[in-house]
């Protein structure tokens, strides 16, 4: 499907798979961390009433159980990478290059709106596209491989 874009066949002399298994467990360690730190501003917001109408503490409501809905998303969607990459099942990293796809323009698109209401989220959610934009390269490079056939030619040739 994404036949035409770049891909990386090694990284600072380290394998492709290698690579792939290390950001899956960031990214599940940056999951848990960004899940913890919603819960604890939510917490600390949510009795401190600075506005009148009662709109804000609602609107945070709901964006926080969004980020939840994606936070869990993320996490089975990496769960799914981490247990194909262990099993070389094309399946699993197919549908992680696929639905990350989307996760990144969602959060791309996110950080420009919010680059104009809140800085400091913007940034959160830049960094978080920029992370997700570098697995799926490394996890697309991989899978392209994997489905030609040459990760075991490149594999062999180096031992």
């Amino acid at each position: 499907m994404f036949e035409g874009l770049p891909k990386i066949k090694r990284c600072c002399g380290m394998d492709l798979k290698v690579i792939c298994i290390v950001l899956g467990i960031l990214e599940l360690a940056f999951l848990a961390i960004c899940a913890s730190t919603e819960f604890t501003i939510y917490s600390r917001h949510r009795y401190e009433s600075h506005f009148e109408s009662k709109i804000w503490p609602m609107f945070l409501m709901i964006e926080m159980y969004v980020q939840y809905v994606i936070y869990a998303a993320r996490a089975v969607l990496t769960s799914c990478l981490l247990y194909g990459l262990f099993t070389r099942n094309l399946k699993f990293l197919h549908a992680y290059v696929i639905v990350m796809i989307f996760v990144c323009i969602y959060y791309f698109l996110l950080s420009n709106v919010m680059l104009f209401t809140n800085f400091d989220v913007a940034i959160e959610y830049f960094i978080t596209f920029f992370l997700d934009s570098i697995t799926w390269l490394f996890v697309h490079s991989l899978h392209e491989s994997w489905k030609k056939g040459d990760y075991e030619k490149a594999n062999t040739a180096t031992i």
